[in-house]
């Protein structure tokens, strides 16, 4: 009795162990749940090797000779424990899925998970045939979940439409020699993988995945490509990492289906091609894009906010339109940092290839600033307290580009707060003209490409504002504080009289400064008239002179103004050659009156002010007619002695000298007349004293 309790629990236990793996004809079939291959041990045609035994190392090899395996319940296999090994005369779909199968090979330490990619299966099936007779087919039940490890097959693989397949660092490798009918016909639209390594085969993408990023092919026939069954919408991949590792080509041109590659580890450095050169299908659409994201921060490293980021492309004269894409344009990139100084994610289009010819080589529409695989762009940053700015930058690698990109402070702005210029109805000084000239350029991005990206409107050379070539019209009535017409480059501001400020005395321009209804400029400028330079005169005396400004190498004069009270302002064109002499500035009596004031303004001065000026001391009409009626009188009386003393009757003295009374001033006229009275006076006294030695 105790005997064949005995023999009944064996049996028991022996149909237990492998109630999972059962073997039907050439077909292993695997159910329930298994953590390791170890239930297939027994199986007929099943064989083991321990390798390493004893040692950290130690695994066994499990070769199944020529038997196929289904998988209809849970099997896991782990890479650093096992191998399963299947023959090479094995029937075809020699590894069918339609439960779930999992490959791992990792180690966690210390909370971080380390994935290896040792081999796990390995088949040595070959049949040269890309869409049947697979090593290895994960059906529309099935699953597939690598967690680290790697497959090894010598003939084409499936994952069929409804299939799940998650792959987490593992490896897919052909061993058979290479050739585009060996592919991955990956059908499923369930498919997440991140960071596949893939090695000699073709991948032809024709399910939607739903993540499929970090793919690293390596000597492979196609990194991607596509079917005529693929989806006619885009796919997106992240983090291609295939360039320059050895593939007849990274992505493939077919059917007129399109890819994009988001963070490429080697930017452009890709090779896109057709499927299969000379077939009219071979072709589609490919575009490789990077994302940025810049960090603004001033010299102390605090962000900034509100800085404008400016990108646009350069072209180098391979663009195609199709395929329901534009690629003629010039591509921009406009962007404003948060508080934090971060520029939000941008993505930048750095290369595309548009082909629809099958029988010609493809053209790589590189957009980069120097056309190569270097993949360099200018990226401008602009804010209204700071100092413009470019960086290069090489917009390849995977994932984010991240940077941080200091500014520094535009000493030239005066008001600091740009709400204060926004809200400005004129403009009083050049201070205020810099300032809103800023302002504006940051509004958009169209004017942020005025004149260009790389200039100001209005810059500074010398404490002048340099307009370039713009014309300027100030005018007292405009409609708006601030204007530009690019047509015919003209800024047009709103200002009654435009004062120079602590930081700029003039402007420049190559093209005209024009003032219309009374605007005043009281500042120097130069146009395309030549050096206007503002005189600017006040005496202290309250009276009324000349104004005489003269070329001192041949003394022509420049200007006259008569008659000025007190104040004198107004512009000169400087002569061309400028005088070597100089040009002097005189205030002068009424009519051509000696000079009361003069001085050579300075040649590198554009504005000439001075405001307490002493004029020389002149006489008053005044004391000129009392001075005359002295003179007279003393002319009486010595005429009246000389009688005298001759007992001659005295006569009427006639006095006929014009004299005038018409101004506050001491006039020349007046003291020509005082002069002649003086010289008879003198006439007078000499003939007395003769009169009287002879007494």
């Amino acid at each position: 009795m105790k005997k064949a309790i005995l023999i009944f629990l064996f049996l028991t236990f022996t149909i237990y162990v492998h109630a999972t793996f059962t073997l039907s004809g050439s077909t292993i079939t695997q159910t329930n749940t298994d953590t390791d291959l170890s239930g297939i041990i027994g199986i007929a045609g099943v064989t083991t090797v321990q390798v390493g035994v004893g040692t950290d190392r130690e695994y066994i090899v499990y070769d199944i000779g020529n038997l196929q395996l289904v998988i209809n319940g849970n099997l896991t296999i782990d890479a650093s424990k096992e191998m399963l090994l299947i023959g090479i005369s094995s029937p075809s779909n020699v590894i069918s899925v339609n439960g779930t199968l999992n490959v791992q090979d990792q180690e966690i330490r210390n909370g971080f998970t380390s994935y290896q990619q040792r081999t796990a299966i390995r088949t040595s099936y070959n049949i040269v045939n890309c869409c049947g007779n697979f090593s290895i087919d994960v059906t529309n039940s099935g699953t597939l979940n690598m967690q680290g490890g790697g497959i090894e097959s010598s003939s084409s693989i499936q994952f069929q439409t409804n299939s799940t397949i998650n792959i987490q660092d593992g490896r897919i490798e052909l061993l058979s020699t290479p050739d585009p009918e060996y592919q991955i016909r990956q059908f499923s639209n369930n498919l997440t993988a991140i960071n596949f390594n893939l090695v000699k085969y073709a991948m032809t993408m024709v399910g939607t995945p739903i993540k499929f990023e970090g793919y690293k092919p390596t000597h492979a026939e196609n990194g991607i490509s596509f079917s005529s069954s693929s989806a006619s919408t885009q796919y997106d991949f992240r983090d291609y990492s295939g360039g320059g590792r050895g593939n007849r080509l990274d992505l493939g041109l077919w059917a007129s289906k399109k890819g994009k590659v988001i963070n490429s580890s080697d930017g452009t450095n890709v090779i896109i091609e057709r499927h299969k050169s000379g077939d009219i299908s071979s072709q589609g659409t490919w575009q490789i894009t990077k994302e940025i994201e810049p960090r603004i921060v001033d010299e102390d490293g605090v962000p900034l906010q509100n800085t404008k980021m400016f990108i646009r492309d350069n072209d180098n004269g391979n663009r195609v339109d199709g395929n329901g894409y534009t690629f003629s344009n010039d591509f921009t990139y406009f962007n404003t940092s948060n508080a934090s100084g971060l520029i939000p994610i941008t993505e930048v289009l750095t290369g595309a290839v548009n082909h629809f010819n099958g029988s010609i080589a493809t053209v790589f529409d590189r957009r980069s600033k120097n056309d190569n695989t270097d993949d360099e762009f200018d990226i401008h940053f602009y804010h209204y307290n700071k100092v413009i700015t470019r960086s290069i930058q090489k917009l390849k690698g995977v994932g984010v580009l991240n940077f941080d990109w200091t500014m520094f402070d535009d000493t030239n702005i005066t008001e600091s707060d740009p709400t204060i210029v926004a809200a400005y109805t004129t403009l009083d000084n050049l201070g205020q003209l810099y300032d809103y000239a800023k302002y504006w350029k940051q509004l958009n991005q169209t004017n942020l490409e005025i004149p260009s990206i790389n200039e100001l409107l209005i810059d500074t050379e010398n404490s002048l504002l340099n307009l370039g070539d713009y014309n300027l019209i100030v005018d007292a009535t405009a409609a708006a504080v601030f204007a530009i017409d690019t047509n015919t480059k003209t800024i047009t501001i709103k200002s009654t009289t435009l004062l120079t400020s602590t930081k700029f005395i003039g402007i420049k321009t190559t093209a005209s400064i024009t003032l219309n209804n009374g605007a005043t400029l009281e500042h120097g400028y130069i146009d395309n008239t030549g050096t206007n330079k503002f005189v600017h005169l006040k005496w202290n005396l309250g009276t009324t002179n000349d104004v005489k400004i003269v070329n001192q190498d041949d003394l022509s004069v420049i200007s006259y103004t008569s008659p000025v009270n007190s104040v004198f302002k107004g512009h000169i064109l400087v002569p061309n050659p400028v005088p070597t002499n100089g040009i002097e500035v005189q205030v002068n009596f009424l009519s051509y009156g000696p000079n009361l004031f003069k001085e050579l303004i300075p040649e590198e001065d554009i504005n000439f002010v001075r405001l307490d000026i002493d004029l020389i001391d002149v006489g008053t009409e005044i004391n000129q007619m009392k001075m005359l009626q002295i003179s007279e009188r003393l002319l009486v009386k010595i005429e009246a002695i000389n009688n005298a003393m001759n007992n001659s009757v005295t006569p009427t003295l006639t006095i006929n000298q014009t004299v005038t009374n018409t101004f506050d001033d001491g006039t020349l006229q007046n003291q020509e007349a005082i002069l002649v009275i003086l010289k008879r006076l003198l006439s007078k006294v000499s003939a007395a004293r003769e009169a009287l030695k002879k007494d």
